[in-house]
């Protein structure tokens, strides 16, 4: 038996944070497995193409290969985009592959459930989709004409990341392997700050040193995504509202049963 989650759970309901991981996982699968379009149609449509506000020509050049490779009308393809507000949305449910959503998804159940007890489910919705609609929007100004479809809750996702920071600074990440008791029992606790460094360390060596096949990761999102999530969780009197001293664990173990899942009943 293996479980993740954080060591201490904010009181509150939660609903919103599974109903994103489950549209998450829905969209992924009617994407990829049945959904009539091929997924690079699927994301010039839903996509965010920085060009499209700077330089609609260049739009036009990509809509018009795309069809030589599909078989679809160039026009049809650009007639089939909604609005930039729309897209905005849109993309935050559209994966480019199982790493990238299942990267994505484990952040958002490892630090969702927290932040929605700790805002509300309202607020944490306006909270989630604004950052990942301010990373976007960083991406779209460091690359004005990239044709590239800008998709994935990374912006968002990131964002969670800033306000965990602002609100939980103390939490740590607890990790259990085994049945309760059982000779097999083995709990180790990370501090959060030190998910988070690997993480921005991850970011900042993958922006500055790109590798072939990671080219396309759109790190201006993270980035933009992370700085928006920890101003907003500042602005809000995020002074550490979650922050709170732990009982000492010996031998990577306390004296407690912990409580799982790490986020409770949700009513």
């Amino acid at each position: 038996m293996f479980r993740i989650g954080d060591s201490y759970r904010v009181p509150g309901k939660v609903r919103a944070s599974w109903v994103l991981l489950i549209i998450n996982f829905l969209a992924f699968y009617v994407t990829f497995f049945s959904f009539p379009l091929p997924p690079s149609v699927t994301f010039f449509i839903g996509g965010v193409i920085p060009a499209e506000l700077f330089s609609s020509s260049l739009v036009q050049e990509r809509a018009a290969q795309l069809a030589l490779m599909t078989g679809y009308g160039g026009t049809e393809l650009l007639n089939a985009r909604p609005s930039i507000l729309i897209t905005l949305i849109w993309a935050m449910f559209l994966h480019g592959g199982v790493f990238h959503l299942l990267s994505n998804m484990f952040f958002l159940y490892l630090l969702a459930p927290n932040l929605e007890a700790q805002m509300g489910w309202k607020r944490f919705l306006l909270f989630y989709f604004s950052c990942g609609a301010v990373g976007t929007l960083c991406q779209i100004v460091y690359e004005t004409h990239s044709t590239a479809s800008i998709i994935g809750a990374s912006g968002a996702i990131s964002g969670l990341l800033g306000g965990y920071l602002v609100l939980f600074p103390d939490h740590f990440i607890r990790v259990t392997i085994g049945k309760y008791h059982s000779r097999n029992y083995r709990d180790f606790v990370i501090p959060f700050k030190a998910l988070l460094a690997m993480w921005f360390i991850s970011q900042l060596f993958g922006f500055i040193f790109p590798s072939p096949g990671v080219d396309s990761v759109a790190f201006m999102t993270h980035f933009g995504g992370f700085l928006c999530g920890l101003l907003v969780a500042q602005g809000r009197g995020g002074t550490g509202l979650g922050r709170r001293r732990f009982r000492v664990f010996k031998g990577g173990k306390d004296n407690k049963r912990p409580t799982w899942p790490p986020w409770g009943e949700s009513g």
